[in-house]
């Protein structure tokens, strides 16, 4: 008896600890719960930033894991509703502060000896934070992309959309959808915090 009584509590325990990390965080600092689905939105409160994927067809590329290491410093999204289009977001830290135009400068220097060709780019600003956008198209591989940078102090983040020359107006709805819903977030006093 003693030991179908130990069976059961074993059994408890595996079952409420099964319940209490499914609805856990698969990393700290990336939500995933039913309040913060990935599906919805991929927050990175360690890295220091926000990116909305709520109203967006975007959604965590089926192979991208999202228990990575703190090292791991890019993040895959697919499109539900456009195939062809992808999405691909980058974080740097910078050793010493720089200008947005400049490190937007340094950013696109060698697309030319990549068989790319900068149409042209712009500096915005939306939710009180600058950001450069960049419009390029890769003639060979007859692909279109849209980048967007924000700097804050010497952390940058990089939102690249890209898609086939051919279906690029139909996508750019939704990467400028995905770039709108990018911020960063407020800052903390934490002496623990990290670079981002």
């Amino acid at each position: 008896m003693p030991e179908q009584v130990f069976s059961y509590t074993k059994l408890l325990f595996a079952i409420s600890f099964l319940i209490s990390t499914a609805y856990a965080s698969p990393h700290p600092g990336i939500g995933a719960s039913p309040l913060t689905s990935s599906e919805k939105n991929l927050f990175l409160a360690r890295k220091g930033f926000e990116l909305g994927l709520k109203g967006t067809s975007w959604q965590i590329h089926q192979d991208q894991s999202l228990s990575r290491g703190e090292d791991d410093s890019s993040w895959r999204f697919s499109n539900a509703q456009i195939p062809t289009a992808q999405a691909h977001l980058k974080t740097d830290f910078l050793k010493a502060e720089m200008s947005l135009e400049a490190y937007a400068k340094r950013w696109t220097r060698d697309y030319s000896a990549l068989g790319m060709d900068v149409m042209g780019s712009r500096l915005f600003a939306q939710n009180g934070q600058r950001g450069i956008v960049i419009d390029i198209i890769q003639p060979k591989k007859k692909l279109q992309l849209r980048q967007a940078v924000f700097m804050r102090k010497k952390s940058v983040v990089i939102v690249t959309c890209s898609d086939e020359q051919a279906t690029f107006e139909k996508s750019i709805g939704q990467c400028n959808q995905l770039i709108k819903n990018f911020s960063w977030a407020q800052p903390t006093s934490s002496p623990h915090q990290t670079a981002f």
